[in-house]
This record gives C-alpha cells, sequence and structure tokens, in this order.
C-alpha cells in the first residue's frame, strides 16, 4: 500500500504593502518589516513518511463514524458591520497581508503545563499546552518532531514574542486534535497563523493521544477535550513577561476555534450542539456505537446535559470531520450559537453532504476540496514541500474565517460567500439560521 492510499484511507508571492490604519482605541498601526526569506529547513522526512500508515490506521475509527480562489485579504476594510463587540474603528494592521501568504513574523514555541480541576468526576488534570506565537528570533532551537510524527523547523523554541501588532493584544486560535492525534498534527495551520501575528493555542488532550490513548474510547472524553480547551484558554489569558510575552496581552474574550477529525466534535460542542441524553444513556446500558456499556456515571451526564457552550469561542472550523450524532443525536446542532466553517476533502468521506443536509437552522458553511484526504488537514500538509494542492485553501479559508469574525475583517466577505474559488473547491454549500 502507498504512503498516499494509507493516508486516504484515515481520514509565497510577495506580500503586498503594508496599508496604515487610522488610530482607534484598541488598534493603532504598526510599522512591520517585510518578511525574512526563512525557507523551512526539515530533517529527514522518511520517517513521516514511513509512519503515516501508523497515523491513518489510529484515526480510522473517526474516519468511519464522524459523518451520519484567491483571498481578498489586501483590499480595503469596511468596519461597518463589524462583528458584535468587536472594536474595529480601524483596520487591524495584521489584515494587510495575504491569507495564503506566510506573515511578516517569526514562529515562536513554548510548551507549558496547565492543572484545573475538571468536572464529571475527573477531578485534578494536568495536561500539555502547546503555543505557537509570533517571534523577531532567527535563531536558537527547534522543538522535537511533534508527536513523533512532524518535524518543526520552523519555530524556535522559548523565543521571545514580538509585540501585538496592534501595539495591545495577540488575537488567539485554539486547535484541537483529533482521535489518537496531539497537538502539533496540523502544525503548517499553526505556523501559519503565528506568521500572521496570532498566539495559537494547542493543548495536548490527555488519554486521547497517539502516545496515551485510552481504547475503547472513554465517555469522559466527549466533554474532557472541550475543558482542556477552555483551561488552556483561562492560561492563555495569563501569558505575561514570565512566559516570554513582554507587556502584551492575549485576547481571549474573542477566539476562534478550530479541530481535525475527533476534534471537529470538540468544536460542534464549544458552539453549544447539545448531547442527546436519553440517546446515550440507552446506548450505555447496551454497549452502543459510540459509549461503553456502563460507562456514564451520573456526574457525566449533568455535565452533559448542561452544555459544553464556551462564551469565548466566536467561530468554529472542523477540519476532516463532522458533527458525533451518536452522542448528540439528529437534534444536536439546533442549539449552536456561532458559525461554522466545516471542511472536508473528496477522498475522505467523513458525512459532510450528510451533515449539511441536516443541519437546518444551522449557520453553516461547508467546503469539499479536491482530492483532500483525511491527513490532508494535518500531518501531510505539514510535510517539507507537500505537493498536496489542498494545503493554499485550508490556510486561505481558515484565516479567512478567523480574521473575519476575531478581528472584523470585512474584505474576505466575498471568499467566505463563495466567490473567487479555486479549482480545488469542488463544493461550497452554506446554510443560514
Amino acid at each position: 500500500m502507498t504512503t498516499t492510499q494509507m493516508t486516504t484511507r484515515c481520514r509565497d508571492a510577495a506580500p503586498p504593502p503594508m496599508t496604515t490604519a487610522s488610530a482607534g482605541r484598541r488598534h493603532r498601526a504598526t510599522s512591520l518589516s517585510p518578511p525574512s526569506s526563512r525557507p523551512p529547513r526539515w530533517g529527514a522526512s522518511w520517517l513521516l513518511a514511513l509512519s503515516l500508515g501508523w497515523v491513518a490506521a489510529a484515526c480510522s475509527d473517526d474516519a468511519a463514524n464522524d459523518g451520519g480562489g484567491q483571498g481578498a485579504g489586501t483590499d480595503a476594510v469596511d468596519t461597518a458591520d463589524a462583528p458584535d463587540n468587536a472594536d474595529a474603528a480601524s483596520a487591524h494592521p495584521s489584515l494587510a497581508w495575504a491569507l495564503q501568504t506566510a506573515g511578516p513574523h517569526g514562529v515562536g514555541y513554548r510548551k507549558l503545563e496547565v492543572s484545573y480541576e475538571a468536572g464529571g468526576g475527573l477531578g485534578t488534570r494536568k495536561i500539555p499546552l502547546h503555543l505557537f506565537y509570533p517571534t523577531a528570533a532567527t535563531q536558537g532551537s527547534h522543538p522535537p518532531p511533534h508527536g513523533g510524527l512532524v518535524v518543526d523547523n520552523t519555530s524556535w523554541v522559548d523565543a521571545p514574542a514580538t509585540p501585538p501588532d496592534d501595539g495591545v493584544e495577540w488575537p488567539v486560535m485554539v486547535y484541537s486534535h483529533g482521535h489518537q492525534g496531539f497537538a502539533g498534527s496540523s502544525a503548517f495551520l499553526a505556523w501559519h497563523f503565528a506568521s500572521h501575528g496570532w498566539i495559537v493555542a494547542a493543548p495536548d488532550h490527555v488519554g486521547n493521544l497517539l502516545s496515551d490513548a485510552i481504547l475503547p474510547r472513554p465517555t469522559w472524553m466527549y466533554y474532557a477535550r472541550n475543558l482542556d480547551v477552555g483551561a488552556s484558554l483561562d492560561r492563555v489569558a495569563k501569558l505575561g513577561a514570565a512566559d516570554g510575552f513582554g507587556g502584551g496581552k492575549a485576547d481571549t474574550s474573542r477566539v476562534v476555534l478550530t479541530g481535525h477529525s475527533f476534534g471537529a466534535h470538540t468544536c460542534w460542542a464549544a458552539a453549544g450542539a447539545s448531547f442527546d441524553i436519553k440517546l446515550m444513556e440507552a446506548d450505555c446500558k447496551e454497549d452502543g456505537a459510540r459509549v461503553r456499556q456502563g460507562d456514564c456515571s451520573p456526574a457525566m451526564m449533568a455535565l452533559m446535559a448542561a452544555g459544553l457552550r464556551d462564551e469565548r469561542i466566536v467561530a468554529a472550523i472542523p477540519l476532516a470531520g463532522t458533527m458525533h450524532r451518536g452522542v448528540m443525536g439528529d437534534k444536536g446542532h439546533e442549539t449552536a450559537k456561532i458559525p461554522v466553517l466545516s471542511i472536508t476533502g473528496t477522498n475522505d468521506d467523513v458525512g459532510g453532504k450528510a451533515q449539511f443536509d441536516s443541519c437546518v437552522g444551522c449557520d453553516l458553511t461547508w467546503i469539499d476540496l479536491l482530492d483532500g484526504t483525511h491527513q490532508s488537514f494535518a500531518v501531510t500538509c505539514s510535510q517539507p514541500g507537500s505537493k498536496d494542492k489542498t494545503c493554499p485553501d485550508i490556510k486561505r479559508y481558515t484565516l479567512a474565517m478567523a480574521r473575519r469574525h476575531v478581528l472584523g475583517d470585512q474584505s474576505v466577505k466575498g471568499l467566505l460567500a463563495g466567490e473567487g474559488k479555486s479549482d480545488v473547491v469542488v463544493k461550497f454549500e452554506q446554510r443560514k439560521p
């Protein structure tokens, strides 16, 4: 079996000139130097290729069961229709850089440990938190391969962060990895966002990693992931000089959440999609498709019945995954509160069409990319010189969605409405509430 077959089974032009933003209460113009020419330096890619089959097999559970153009980033920004609560009196300096092109910053990397008291009977939970962020560093050491698979010669370990582009706050993206995945599985997105001035927070969902997965999957994993995201945001909000972040502040009041594969479930739960408790309890008695027999304590059920909506998350981007109907039922989407952008690949049938057809009342955009595989959204596009033609569109649409809903970028509205599609985009469908 070839590497391509295995991954299928599992499911920069120079930047434009910087525009000068007029002063506003929250944003101010910042002079940025042009991006340096820093081609990624990679280690032996044979390790990655050799391991792809293992990753594909490890995440096949999600692949089998999840389902039931060019950007306009350099156009003038009209902020009259900015999102509610977004102070966009002036254009954010980060909006001057083309969506698919690396931004002006280098990428820093730092690993922290987060300890918090988890509900549902879990007690104290400790998770590693991986941060990617903008830096001016050009030398130092690189992280060890993420998950033992993704070689990272792009990030600089513990490098000091550059000040926020607006001089005040860094925007924040959170990433939730897939079943038996790891925080750096979609490192190419973390590098891209960090180069554009974002802090990317990627927790390791302990108990569901490639290195420590509990199998079969315990019921508590359906809510622990969202608790991990919430605790990670709490920690990011406290970043300061002691963490190498100087006097800037991470803006955790408006955050975008992305998730690969099982991370799609994390996205929908954070968006406010509800659990079907009766369905889960019935499965618990009979060892159903999603819930282990007898693994449904009252504390777990009460926590999930209350919902996992996180008000700080204003948009969600599930990648290569769909809502878990086995725990959220046929109508779980009806309580989702925020815009969702679902991106899938034609060579990875995770149920994107079924999700779109059934999601009546959702604020949902579904994009299907030609020849995209499950790992296009993770390990494949994080490889050196990847030839996967979906990579530019994954970066383009993900950053566009984030800029639109976190930074109030009006210039991407056309792209997010289906204009300017590349030939790789074979399906672009939208639903509105």
